[in-house]
């Protein structure tokens, strides 16, 4: 780990790789960052950093009352999650094709949604301010059509094993059009509220007040 001080010796950054396997987009995105004004108390940069939308994927860019709605990132509503179930290795494993045929059967995959909104299912546990977003954002976007479904990429379903024989079951879904919708919307929102109070901030790294009725409408959302 090596730091990036400014004039004063202050600690602007701690970065946990070598300069030179940092990508050069990812570089500039860094120093970018560092310009910000609203950053507290350092930047830290880690070994997984590459390049983003305004801010670097692989870095944690703690701000002082502020927001950059970029930064958050595309992907809220990623979720992971791991269960253990009641099941042993030998309940299984002859079973194995079948039950990987049943998953792609039922859950939609990559670029696939449901053909039907899940609104139903969502109201069993969703308040009624989380139905009404779902509602607002869905009529430009579906997103109900996304909801129960995995996503591409780097998203999956696995069954696992742990030492003790115990089946547990590990997913990792993608946040769909949900993540994408927000950051979007609010990235307009934060570039608006800049150019009115006469900021000038690096490329998507347009910043809000945590306090402002913009800045609590992003974390609302």
């Amino acid at each position: 780990m090596y730091e990036i001080r400014d004039k004063s010796g202050i600690v602007k950054a701690k970065i946990w790789l070598a300069a030179h396997e940092i990508e050069p987009t990812a570089l500039q995105q860094i120093y970018n960052m560092l310009s910000l004004p609203i950053i507290h108390p350092w930047l830290a940069i880690m070994p997984d950093v590459h390049m983003g939308i305004g801010a670097t994927i692989g870095s944690v860019l703690p701000c002082d009352a502020t927001l950059i709605p970029a930064a958050v990132g595309v992907d809220i509503g990623c979720g992971m999650c791991s269960v253990k179930t009641s099941l042993r290795r030998s309940d299984i494993v002859t079973q194995l094709p079948t039950i990987h045929h049943g998953i792609r059967q039922r859950i939609p995959m990559g670029f696939e949604h449901r053909r039907s909104g899940q609104m139903d299912e969502v109201k069993q546990f969703a308040t009624k301010k989380i139905l009404e977003w779902l509602r607002d954002y869905d009529k430009n976007s579906g997103i109900a059509d996304q909801l129960g479904t995995l996503g591409g990429g780097n998203h999956f379903i696995e069954l696992q094993v742990d030492p003790d024989d115990a089946v547990w079951i590990m997913l990792h879904s993608g946040s769909r059009n949900i993540g994408k919708t927000l950051a979007e919307t609010h990235m307009k929102i934060a570039k608006q509220w800049c150019k009115s109070h006469g900021e000038k901030p690096p490329p998507n790294l347009d910043f809000i007040e945590e306090s402002s009725p913009e800045g609590s409408e992003l974390i609302s959302d």
